[in-house]
């Protein structure tokens, strides 16, 4: 199979190799600043950036054009993920997502898990910028019907985000505010 496989915080792993050919595709998000803390809930809307939305994270699993469906499918099934980033060597050409499978499935018939995912997937993909905020994410996604966004720097993909993503970490800001609100409320 004609795969990256991704490690954890780039270390080598057995389980993540999945044939010759293999390697890591790290996440290599900008850094963010240092020491910044935002009192205005305003403020801090507009600086949730799809940057703060990556940092720390994992390598990205991606898949080489010229693999087929089925490899691709079972690559999604055994990661437990949504979507694959589709690279042509090193240049990202389009999304294998599972609604593609399902679409094409339809269309096509079994026949479909021979074919190429360069056939199939959805191109050219839909980008975003680590300097993105979050909400222009979710309304570009929301626009144009996707649920996965790769992060682009120039013409390299430093991460892939997902919508699922973005609402985890609005979540996570809001049960924080919360919490802030309450011990502010009690100490007062």
């Amino acid at each position: 199979m004609r795969f990256r496989g991704a490690t954890r915080k780039g270390r080598e792993s057995d389980s993540w190799k999945i044939g010759q050919g293999c390697d890591t595709l790290p996440i290599q998000a900008p850094e963010e600043g240092a020491g910044t803390r935002v009192e205005d809930p305003i403020r801090e809307n507009a600086k949730m950036t799809i940057e703060r939305i990556i940092a720390g994270r994992e390598a990205v699993i991606t898949c080489q054009s010229d693999c087929t469906v089925s490899e691709a499918a079972s690559l999604l099934a055994d990661r437990r993920i949504g979507a694959l980033p589709i690279f042509e060597g090193d240049r990202l050409i389009g999304i294998f997502s599972e609604r593609d499978l399902i679409y094409r499935l339809r269309e096509f018939g079994p026949s479909v898990l021979g074919m190429q995912v360069s056939e199939v997937m959805t191109a050219p993909p839909v980008t975003v910028t680590p300097s993105a905020t979050a909400l222009s994410a979710l309304a570009l996604m929301t626009q144009r019907r996707v649920r996965h966004l790769p992060v682009m720097v120039d013409d390299r993909m430093v991460a892939f985000v997902s919508i699922g993503d973005i609402v985890k970490y609005r979540l996570e800001k809001v049960e924080s505010e919360a919490a802030a609100m309450r011990d502010y409320i009690q100490t007062a």
